[in-house]
């Protein structure tokens, strides 16, 4: 099914780029008050479904400010569960029109969490620990419940959404700039200049939300934005531009290939006989991977895309070997959950979903996982390109949250993945797309 209002960018839609190129130019001029950003944002909320609110409200509430409030009298582990909640609470009567698929399909995940369950009971009683437990629990079951509504809803618009994500970008950027956070960037090719300003701000006692996550709004612009059209014009061609400058600001390169790979895989079903596109598309990430995972140092490029948070002394690589240090010495339970750090009380982890469930759960949890998932597969009628109710493309999707998972945080956050991969189980169920019962209505 090809949902109409995801064929062509509105004129309405048109008039928001444009303001979008407005507020971008303004992030180096500084001339606007910060209230044209507030009611921007206001205008752009009330346009929004439910649905669409509660992606941000689910998937990136540490973009709001939240980090912050570690620091303040009101904890941010709270306000983090509070926003999950409100996330659900606004789709809760779609959730209920669904509940029957929900029942048939939720048994997978919660033999996963089940699992994760077990785990805790011989991991280390720390205040992470416990908390992990209870934020994979939480989370996992209710990324479940927004991906089978947003599988089968009609009223998501994913060129509207895209333009939502990346006005975040911008808002949250000029907010950073009012409190002292961010400075103004010189000129416009100040490339990564997010990344380097917010690493300063650790130093200083202050949290921001991380150059991650203001990487991660464009990167997932672009998977909404590529997952709802079917055909390339100059105008789609310009914002996926937008997108990758913006990815360049924030200096997230793992989100920057994340918009690289989208754009590849984009590239092969719509234009896999077209060899003029598709081997200069193909040509280009190898390059880049190449680049980063290499010595050849070419000028400007080597010095922003080698990552040496990885490769240097006590980055990565070192929490990769200690990952597998930890699962060679207990390879079948692990040091449970949270137990990447011994006493379970610091949010220590490995950046990395593979080892942090090889390191906590051992092959228990790692097998448990992927026969789960195998499972969910084999009877469902879900393929490489199935598409949800409102025509999105879902893989797309899968690959925004594989490539977070597989690069930066935690399971708390990286339980989204999983959550995706167990939604799939309701194509199994579902009746056939023309014959949607469910309809999500925007807000008024």
């Amino acid at each position: 099914m090809e949902n109409i209002q995801n064929k062509e960018i509105s004129a309405i839609e048109k008039f928001e780029l444009f303001w979008l190129l407005v507020l971008t130019c303004d992030l180096f001029m500084n001339y606007l008050p910060s209230v044209v950003y507030y009611l921007t944002l206001i205008l752009l909320i009330i346009r929004s479904s439910r649905i669409e609110l509660s992606f941000i409200l689910i998937f990136f509430p540490g973009i709001m400010f939240i980090d912050a409030l570690n620091n303040s009298l009101f904890d941010g582990n709270k306000a983090l569960l509070i926003l999950l909640f409100l996330g659900i609470i606004i789709i809760f009567t779609d959730i209920w029109c669904l509940r029957s698929e929900i029942f048939q399909c939720l048994l997978p995940l919660l033999v996963i969490l089940l699992g994760f369950l077990i785990t805790y009971i011989y991991a280390p009683k720390g205040y992470y620990s416990g908390y992990k437990i209870v934020a994979v629990i939480t989370r996992g079951f209710a990324n479940f419940l927004f991906f089978i509504v947003f599988i089968r809803t009609k009223n998501f618009n994913n060129i509207r959404f895209s333009l939502l994500l990346l006005f975040l970008f911008i808002f949250f950027l000029k907010i950073a700039y009012t409190i002292g956070v961010v400075s103004i960037p010189g000129n416009i090719l100040d490339i990564g200049f997010i990344r380097r300003n917010l690493d300063e701000t650790l130093y200083l006692g202050f949290v921001y939300p991380s150059y991650h996550q203001f990487g991660a709004l464009p990167m997932f612009a672009i998977i909404f934005f590529l997952a709802g059209i079917k055909r390339l014009n100059w105008l789609s061609i310009f914002i996926i531009i937008i997108c990758l400058y913006f990815g360049f600001l924030s200096g997230a390169r793992q989100m920057i290939f994340g918009i690289i790979l989208v754009l590849t895989i984009f590239i092969i079903k719509y234009w896999r006989k077209n060899l003029a596109i598709l081997i200069p598309s193909v040509f280009l990430m190898f390059t880049l991977i190449t680049l980063t995972t290499t010595e050849i140092k070419v000028p400007f490029i080597s010095d922003f895309l080698i990552n040496e948070e990885v490769i240097k002394d006590d980055g990565r690589f070192d929490l990769y070997k200690e990952a597998i240090s930890i699962f060679e010495k207990e390879p079948l339970l692990g040091a449970g959950i949270g137990g990447f750090d011994p006493t379970g009380t610091s949010r220590n982890y490995p950046h990395n979903i593979l080892l942090e469930v090889l390191a906590e759960g051992g092959l228990f949890m790692f097998s448990l996982i992927i026969f789960t998932i195998y499972f969910v597969k084999k009877r469902s009628e879900y393929k490489w390109w199935s598409s949800t109710v409102n025509g999105t493309i879902f893989l797309f999707l899968i690959i925004g949250f594989t490539i977070r998972a597989f690069s930066s945080s935690d399971l708390i956050e990286n339980i989204a993945l999983i959550s995706a991969l167990i939604a799939i189980g309701i194509y199994r169920t579902m009746p056939g797309l023309d014959e949607m019962d469910t309809t999500i209505y925007s807000i008024k």
